[in-house]
């Protein structure tokens, strides 16, 4: 993962003294949120929770509201597919802004997919590399995991980064055009929503592969909350996309985060933070491909009926 990422990850794995003394300070904290009213505030605990999402998956500084850090990273989790939409709108608005200055619409799908990545800050590609590396270069569950660890990357990861960004940018550019089934900016947002919310799938499903770590930080995540992370994600692609469209865009996006999560558990024994990663840019590419299918179905035969 991206260097702030493995930052959260070595906090979380070898507890730094800041996150000590939070600890220590905790229970004099909630005491005294408990005297304001502000501990059973909802509202405030959703502005925290927005934050250190926010803090955790994109560069998008935003205030960090102080309810005890140290036991917040897993009451996020809901929020990460509202991080993906912002992540999505504002490589939408390049493409549009791309396409209003007359220039291909390769190049509007190149900057799009540059944006995402940049405000994300290389987060979920530098855990697919990561995740690739291991899968690729180790002979055992241990070795493998100590792969994924080197903050250099592979040959495995380089391959796969390549073919998942080429795969994604063709894609999306399948998808452009004035006979499209779907708004390009829709189709943006909804694959980016969705591919935070792919990261949910990893925790639900698969134990912590380290007993140590960022997967091991999000493990504890309460189950309603990632429902409501789905509810959230799935208002929205409907909201955007229709039916149809939110349907193939999920359809996608789990059949291959799916596969990352079977060969998580095969090859590692669980999740970890680059497991996450790679669902999200994988699911990303699930997502585009199956409109891209379903758009192929959909523009002849609304072509047939005028």
């Amino acid at each position: 993962m991206c260097r702030d990422a493995k930052k959260v990850e070595q906090g979380l794995s070898e507890g730094n003294s800041n996150d000590g003394e939070a600890m220590d300070k905790a229970p004099e904290m909630n005491d005294r949120l408990s005297q304001t009213g502000v501990q059973r505030a909802w509202w405030w605990r959703g502005l925290a929770d927005m934050g250190l999402a926010f803090g955790l998956l994109t560069r998008i500084p935003l205030p960090q509201f102080d309810v005890g850090k140290p036991v917040a990273l897993e009451r996020a989790v809901w929020v990460f597919p509202i991080v993906g939409a912002v992540v999505g709108g504002v490589g939408a608005i390049g493409f549009e802004l791309v396409r209003v200055l007359g220039l291909s619409e390769v190049v509007a799908c190149v900057v799009a997919l540059l944006l995402m990545v940049l405000i994300s800050g290389g987060l979920h590609e530098d855990g697919l590399a990561d995740f690739w590396d291991g899968i690729g270069g180790g002979s055992d569950r241990e070795t493998r995991l100590r792969i994924m660890r080197d903050s250099r990357i592979g040959s495995y990861g380089v391959m796969a980064l390549g073919f998942v960004l080429v795969l994604q940018g063709a894609l999306l550019f399948s998808l452009a055009g004035p006979e499209g089934a779907w708004p390009m900016w829709a189709v943006i947002i909804s694959v980016a929503c969705v591919s935070r919310a792919a990261l949910l799938l990893p925790m639900g499903l698969l134990l912590p592969a380290r007993a140590t770590g960022l997967g091991a930080g999000v493990a504890g995540a309460s189950g309603g909350l990632m429902v409501l992370g789905f509810f959230i994600s799935a208002f929205l692609v409907v909201g955007l996309l229709g039916f149809i469209g939110a349907l193939l865009v999920f359809l996608g996006a789990f059949i291959l985060s799916g596969v990352v999560c079977l060969m998580a558990q095969r090859y590692l024994g669980g999740q970890t933070g680059d497991v996450l990663g790679a669902c999200a840019s994988m699911s990303m590419v699930g997502s585009l491909a199956a409109l891209a299918v379903g758009a192929s179905f959909l523009v002849p035969m609304s072509g047939a009926h005028p």
